[in-house]
Protein backbone atom coordinates (compact mmCIF):
# COMPACT_ATOMS: atom_id res chain seq x y z
CA UNK A 1 0.00 0.00 0.00
CA UNK A 2 0.92 3.62 -0.11
CA UNK A 3 1.53 5.55 2.95
CA UNK A 4 2.07 9.35 3.03
CA UNK A 5 4.56 10.72 5.66
CA UNK A 6 3.76 14.69 6.43
CA UNK A 7 6.58 15.93 8.24
CA UNK A 8 4.97 18.43 10.74
CA UNK A 9 8.06 19.01 13.04
CA UNK A 10 9.55 22.12 12.25
CA UNK A 11 10.12 25.41 13.78
CA UNK A 12 9.72 28.06 10.97
CA UNK A 13 11.80 30.33 12.64
CA UNK A 14 12.44 32.70 9.64
CA UNK A 15 8.32 33.29 10.15
CA UNK A 16 8.87 35.17 13.14
CA UNK A 17 7.24 36.57 15.08
CA UNK A 18 3.91 34.94 14.35
CA UNK A 19 5.86 31.32 14.10
CA UNK A 20 6.68 30.39 17.58
CA UNK A 21 8.19 27.05 18.70
CA UNK A 22 4.99 26.80 21.00
CA UNK A 23 2.69 26.96 17.43
CA UNK A 24 5.57 27.01 14.25
CA UNK A 25 4.06 28.06 10.49
CA UNK A 26 2.55 24.41 9.85
CA UNK A 27 -0.40 25.46 12.53
CA UNK A 28 -0.89 29.05 11.38
CA UNK A 29 -3.73 29.72 9.27
CA UNK A 30 -1.47 32.15 6.54
CA UNK A 31 -3.36 31.13 3.37
CA UNK A 32 -7.67 30.79 2.99
CA UNK A 33 -8.22 30.49 6.52
CA UNK A 34 -6.84 27.42 6.93
CA UNK A 35 -3.59 25.71 8.18
CA UNK A 36 -0.52 24.47 5.85
CA UNK A 37 -0.75 20.97 7.88
CA UNK A 38 -4.74 21.19 7.14
CA UNK A 39 -3.65 21.53 3.44
CA UNK A 40 -0.81 19.09 3.12
CA UNK A 41 -3.16 16.39 4.50
CA UNK A 42 -5.98 17.69 2.30
CA UNK A 43 -4.58 17.84 -0.38
CA UNK A 44 -2.95 14.18 -0.81
CA UNK A 45 -6.30 12.47 0.58
CA UNK A 46 -7.58 12.21 -2.68
CA UNK A 47 -4.93 9.71 -3.91
CA UNK A 48 -3.46 7.99 -0.15
CA UNK A 49 -6.56 7.95 2.23
CA UNK A 50 -6.83 9.58 5.59
CA UNK A 51 -6.29 5.62 7.14
CA UNK A 52 -2.37 5.20 5.41
CA UNK A 53 -0.96 8.75 6.30
CA UNK A 54 1.28 9.47 9.34
CA UNK A 55 2.38 12.90 10.98
CA UNK A 56 6.08 12.59 11.55
CA UNK A 57 5.75 15.68 14.30
CA UNK A 58 7.12 17.30 17.92
CA UNK A 59 5.82 16.17 21.04
CA UNK A 60 5.95 19.69 21.94
CA UNK A 61 2.92 20.34 20.15
CA UNK A 62 0.85 17.28 21.03
CA UNK A 63 -2.23 19.34 22.13
CA UNK A 64 -2.41 21.01 18.61
CA UNK A 65 -2.11 17.87 16.78
CA UNK A 66 -5.13 16.48 18.59
CA UNK A 67 -7.51 17.66 15.69
CA UNK A 68 -5.37 15.92 12.96
CA UNK A 69 -4.78 12.33 14.80
CA UNK A 70 -8.48 12.24 14.92
CA UNK A 71 -8.73 11.74 11.22
CA UNK A 72 -5.74 9.38 11.01
CA UNK A 73 -5.30 5.99 12.07
CA UNK A 74 -4.32 4.49 15.24
CA UNK A 75 -0.76 5.36 16.03
CA UNK A 76 -0.22 6.89 12.75
CA UNK A 77 1.42 10.20 14.62
CA UNK A 78 5.26 10.03 15.37
CA UNK A 79 5.93 12.31 18.32
CA UNK A 80 9.69 12.94 18.52
CA UNK A 81 10.64 14.22 22.00
CA UNK A 82 13.35 16.22 20.67
CA UNK A 83 14.68 16.95 17.04
CA UNK A 84 17.25 15.00 14.95
CA UNK A 85 16.35 16.79 11.56
CA UNK A 86 14.90 14.51 8.62
CA UNK A 87 16.96 10.92 8.57
CA UNK A 88 15.81 9.84 12.00
CA UNK A 89 12.13 10.78 11.68
CA UNK A 90 11.89 9.14 8.28
CA UNK A 91 14.04 6.25 9.67
CA UNK A 92 11.66 5.51 12.63
CA UNK A 93 8.46 5.83 10.46
CA UNK A 94 10.01 3.62 7.79
CA UNK A 95 10.39 0.90 10.47
CA UNK A 96 7.15 1.23 12.30
CA UNK A 97 4.97 1.24 8.68
CA UNK A 98 6.90 -1.94 7.83
CA UNK A 99 5.59 -3.39 10.69
CA UNK A 100 2.17 -2.86 9.07
CA UNK A 101 2.97 -3.22 5.70
CA UNK A 102 6.43 -5.06 4.82
CA UNK A 103 6.00 -3.91 1.42
CA UNK A 104 5.01 -0.36 1.42
CA UNK A 105 5.65 2.69 -0.87
CA UNK A 106 6.52 6.14 1.57
CA UNK A 107 5.24 9.42 0.08
CA UNK A 108 7.40 11.91 2.28
CA UNK A 109 6.02 15.08 2.08
CA UNK A 110 7.07 18.49 4.00
CA UNK A 111 3.89 20.14 5.97
CA UNK A 112 4.88 23.46 5.16
CA UNK A 113 4.46 23.70 1.09
CA UNK A 114 1.63 25.80 -0.85
CA UNK A 115 0.88 23.50 -4.31
CA UNK A 116 -1.47 24.07 -6.80
CA UNK A 117 -3.20 22.48 -8.81
CA UNK A 118 -3.69 19.51 -6.34
CA UNK A 119 -4.79 17.38 -9.25
CA UNK A 120 -1.36 17.86 -11.22
CA UNK A 121 0.72 17.03 -7.99
CA UNK A 122 -1.23 13.94 -7.52
CA UNK A 123 -0.84 13.05 -10.77
CA UNK A 124 2.97 13.61 -10.23
CA UNK A 125 2.89 11.78 -7.25
CA UNK A 126 1.13 8.81 -8.83
CA UNK A 127 3.84 8.85 -11.32
CA UNK A 128 6.98 8.66 -8.96
CA UNK A 129 4.37 5.89 -6.99
CA UNK A 130 4.31 3.78 -10.23
CA UNK A 131 7.93 4.31 -11.13
CA UNK A 132 8.94 3.16 -7.36
CA UNK A 133 6.62 -0.17 -7.80
CA UNK A 134 8.70 -1.29 -10.65
CA UNK A 135 11.89 0.11 -10.05
CA UNK A 136 14.53 -0.24 -6.87
CA UNK A 137 14.99 3.54 -6.73
CA UNK A 138 14.17 6.48 -4.84
CA UNK A 139 12.74 9.10 -6.79
CA UNK A 140 11.95 12.78 -5.62
CA UNK A 141 10.25 15.94 -7.31
CA UNK A 142 12.16 18.90 -8.61
CA UNK A 143 11.06 22.33 -9.16
CA UNK A 144 12.73 24.36 -12.24
CA UNK A 145 14.00 27.41 -10.45
CA UNK A 146 12.46 31.16 -11.27
CA UNK A 147 15.65 32.92 -9.28
CA UNK A 148 19.01 32.15 -8.22
CA UNK A 149 17.64 31.18 -4.77
CA UNK A 150 20.36 29.99 -1.89
CA UNK A 151 17.86 28.91 0.55
CA UNK A 152 17.03 25.42 -1.47
CA UNK A 153 19.23 22.81 -2.01
CA UNK A 154 19.75 21.73 -5.48
CA UNK A 155 19.76 18.79 -8.09
CA UNK A 156 21.42 18.55 -11.42
CA UNK A 157 19.51 15.94 -13.68
CA UNK A 158 19.92 14.48 -17.22
CA UNK A 159 18.76 16.14 -19.89
CA UNK A 160 16.23 14.28 -21.88
CA UNK A 161 12.68 14.51 -22.78
CA UNK A 162 11.46 11.20 -20.29
CA UNK A 163 9.19 12.44 -17.63
CA UNK A 164 11.22 10.68 -14.86
CA UNK A 165 14.89 11.95 -15.22
CA UNK A 166 17.92 10.32 -13.99
CA UNK A 167 19.79 12.69 -11.17
CA UNK A 168 23.62 13.55 -11.53
CA UNK A 169 24.14 15.32 -8.20
CA UNK A 170 22.56 16.92 -5.16
CA UNK A 171 24.15 19.97 -4.01
CA UNK A 172 23.01 21.99 -0.41
CA UNK A 173 22.26 25.46 -1.21
CA UNK A 174 24.83 26.97 -2.87
CA UNK A 175 26.25 30.38 -2.68
CA UNK A 176 24.92 33.23 -4.91
CA UNK A 177 27.28 32.92 -7.66
CA UNK A 178 27.30 29.15 -7.43
CA UNK A 179 23.15 29.23 -7.89
CA UNK A 180 23.49 32.04 -10.63
CA UNK A 181 26.11 29.34 -12.41
CA UNK A 182 23.32 26.35 -11.82
CA UNK A 183 19.93 28.60 -14.00
CA UNK A 184 22.22 29.20 -16.75
CA UNK A 185 23.06 25.46 -17.31
CA UNK A 186 19.35 24.54 -17.49
CA UNK A 187 19.69 20.89 -15.81
CA UNK A 188 19.28 22.13 -12.50
CA UNK A 189 15.88 21.97 -9.89
CA UNK A 190 15.19 22.94 -6.67
CA UNK A 191 15.05 20.15 -4.49
CA UNK A 192 11.23 20.75 -3.03
CA UNK A 193 12.07 18.16 0.17
CA UNK A 194 9.30 15.74 -1.32
CA UNK A 195 10.81 11.71 -1.77
CA UNK A 196 9.07 8.91 -2.99
CA UNK A 197 10.69 5.30 -2.20
CA UNK A 198 9.89 1.85 -0.48
CA UNK A 199 9.87 1.68 2.81
CA UNK A 200 12.41 -0.91 2.97
CA UNK A 201 14.97 0.62 0.91
CA UNK A 202 14.98 3.54 2.27
CA UNK A 203 15.92 1.47 5.73
CA UNK A 204 18.82 -0.72 3.65
CA UNK A 205 20.22 2.94 2.44
CA UNK A 206 20.38 4.33 6.39
CA UNK A 207 22.03 1.05 7.59
CA UNK A 208 24.70 1.46 4.96
CA UNK A 209 25.24 5.02 5.35
CA UNK A 210 23.98 5.95 8.81
CA UNK A 211 25.03 2.26 10.20
CA UNK A 212 24.60 4.46 13.89
CA UNK A 213 21.16 5.87 13.41
CA UNK A 214 19.99 2.33 12.05
CA UNK A 215 21.10 0.69 15.52
CA UNK A 216 18.99 2.96 17.21
CA UNK A 217 15.94 3.44 15.25
CA UNK A 218 15.88 -0.77 15.45
CA UNK A 219 15.60 -0.56 19.64
CA UNK A 220 12.51 2.06 18.83
CA UNK A 221 10.89 -1.07 16.82
CA UNK A 222 9.38 -2.90 19.75
CA UNK A 223 8.57 0.68 21.58
CA UNK A 224 4.89 2.00 22.03
CA UNK A 225 3.72 4.66 20.26
CA UNK A 226 3.42 6.33 23.73
CA UNK A 227 6.11 5.71 25.68
CA UNK A 228 7.56 8.65 25.88
CA UNK A 229 10.34 8.20 28.66
CA UNK A 230 11.74 5.22 26.33
CA UNK A 231 11.41 6.79 23.22
CA UNK A 232 13.24 10.06 24.52
CA UNK A 233 15.84 7.81 25.73
CA UNK A 234 16.73 5.79 22.73
CA UNK A 235 16.54 9.80 20.68
CA UNK A 236 18.80 11.22 22.76
CA UNK A 237 21.85 9.24 21.05
CA UNK A 238 20.37 9.46 17.57
CA UNK A 239 22.77 11.13 15.29
CA UNK A 240 21.41 14.49 13.43
CA UNK A 241 21.11 14.85 10.13
CA UNK A 242 19.01 15.71 7.32
CA UNK A 243 18.02 12.75 4.56
CA UNK A 244 19.44 15.05 1.95
CA UNK A 245 22.75 15.23 3.27
CA UNK A 246 22.85 11.46 4.89
CA UNK A 247 21.40 9.37 2.63
CA UNK A 248 20.29 11.29 -0.78
CA UNK A 249 23.91 12.68 -1.95
CA UNK A 250 25.49 9.33 -1.24
CA UNK A 251 22.41 7.53 -3.39
CA UNK A 252 22.28 9.64 -6.43
CA UNK A 253 23.04 5.95 -8.53
CA UNK A 254 19.92 4.79 -7.60
CA UNK A 255 17.70 8.66 -7.63
CA UNK A 256 15.47 9.70 -10.24
CA UNK A 257 13.86 13.08 -10.41
CA UNK A 258 10.48 14.15 -11.85
CA UNK A 259 9.84 17.90 -12.78
CA UNK A 260 7.22 18.96 -11.22
CA UNK A 261 4.15 20.59 -13.57
CA UNK A 262 2.38 22.68 -10.75
CA UNK A 263 2.59 25.70 -9.09
CA UNK A 264 5.19 25.23 -5.94
CA UNK A 265 6.25 27.15 -2.44
CA UNK A 266 8.06 26.57 0.22
CA UNK A 267 6.46 28.32 2.68
CA UNK A 268 9.70 28.98 4.61
CA UNK A 269 10.03 33.12 4.88
CA UNK A 270 8.23 36.14 4.66
CA UNK A 271 9.10 36.74 0.63
CA UNK A 272 7.62 33.22 0.19
CA UNK A 273 4.12 34.52 1.22
CA UNK A 274 4.91 37.55 -0.99
CA UNK A 275 4.62 35.09 -4.29
CA UNK A 276 1.34 34.01 -3.43
CA UNK A 277 -0.73 36.59 -1.27
CA UNK A 278 -2.26 39.27 -3.13
CA UNK A 279 -0.88 42.40 -3.92
CA UNK A 280 -2.68 46.24 -3.85
CA UNK A 281 -1.61 48.59 -6.76
CA UNK A 282 1.48 49.51 -5.13
CA UNK A 283 2.34 45.80 -5.10
CA UNK A 284 2.17 45.70 -1.41
CA UNK A 285 1.02 42.14 0.44
CA UNK A 286 -1.30 43.34 2.97
CA UNK A 287 -2.50 41.05 5.54
CA UNK A 288 -3.78 43.55 8.12
CA UNK A 289 -6.01 46.66 8.80
CA UNK A 290 -3.68 49.62 7.05
CA UNK A 291 -3.31 52.37 6.15
CA UNK A 292 -0.42 52.88 3.32
CA UNK A 293 0.32 56.39 1.69
CA UNK A 294 3.07 56.47 -1.30
CA UNK A 295 4.28 52.87 -0.23
CA UNK A 296 5.53 49.95 -2.45
CA UNK A 297 6.75 45.97 -2.64
CA UNK A 298 6.35 45.76 1.36
CA UNK A 299 4.54 42.73 3.48
CA UNK A 300 2.95 43.50 6.06
CA UNK A 301 0.61 41.31 8.57
CA UNK A 302 -1.36 42.05 11.86
CA UNK A 303 -3.84 40.33 13.29
CA UNK A 304 -5.11 43.11 15.53
CA UNK A 305 -3.53 46.84 14.74
CA UNK A 306 -3.84 49.22 12.58
CA UNK A 307 -0.26 49.36 10.57
CA UNK A 308 0.08 52.88 8.83
CA UNK A 309 2.96 53.25 6.10
CA UNK A 310 4.38 56.87 5.05
CA UNK A 311 7.41 56.79 2.43
CA UNK A 312 8.41 52.87 3.14
CA UNK A 313 9.58 50.83 0.07
CA UNK A 314 10.69 46.94 0.30
CA UNK A 315 10.22 46.10 3.78
CA UNK A 316 8.67 43.61 5.63
CA UNK A 317 6.58 45.05 8.99
CA UNK A 318 5.27 41.82 10.78
CA UNK A 319 3.04 42.53 13.96
CA UNK A 320 2.09 39.94 16.73
CA UNK A 321 0.33 40.12 20.22
CA UNK A 322 3.85 41.01 21.75
CA UNK A 323 6.59 41.59 19.06
CA UNK A 324 7.03 43.79 16.04
CA UNK A 325 9.53 42.67 13.53
CA UNK A 326 10.58 45.20 10.57
CA UNK A 327 13.53 44.35 8.23
CA UNK A 328 14.40 44.80 4.34
CA UNK A 329 12.86 42.00 2.05
CA UNK A 330 16.26 41.74 1.39
CA UNK A 331 17.28 40.05 5.04
CA UNK A 332 14.39 38.02 5.08
CA UNK A 333 17.15 34.95 5.39
CA UNK A 334 18.43 36.61 8.40
CA UNK A 335 15.43 36.25 10.87
CA UNK A 336 16.79 32.93 11.49
CA UNK A 337 19.73 34.37 12.93
CA UNK A 338 17.82 37.19 14.75
CA UNK A 339 15.26 34.51 16.06
CA UNK A 340 18.20 31.97 17.37
CA UNK A 341 19.50 35.02 19.59
CA UNK A 342 16.01 36.36 21.22
CA UNK A 343 15.36 35.22 24.64
CA UNK A 344 13.41 32.32 25.18
CA UNK A 345 10.31 34.02 26.11
CA UNK A 346 10.01 35.63 22.47
CA UNK A 347 11.13 32.44 20.27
Amino acid sequence: MIHAMVMAGGKGSRLWPMSRSNRPKQFLNFLDGKTLLSHTLDRISPLIPDQQQWLLANYQHKTLLEPFMSRLANKHCLLEPIERNTAACIGWAAIKVIQEDPNATMVVLPADHWITPAADFRHIIQLAIDFVNSNHAFVTIGIKPSSAHTGYGYINSSFDNSSVLKVLSFTEKPDKETAESYIKQGTYFWNSGIFIWKAKHILTAIKTHLPDLFEGLKQLETISYDDFDSIKSVYESLPKTSIDYGIMEKEVKSTYMIPANFEWNDIGSWCSLDNIWEHDNNQNAIHAQSKILDSSKNIIYSEQRLISLIDVHNMIIIDSNDSLLIAPKTSAQKIKQFYDQLPKKYQ
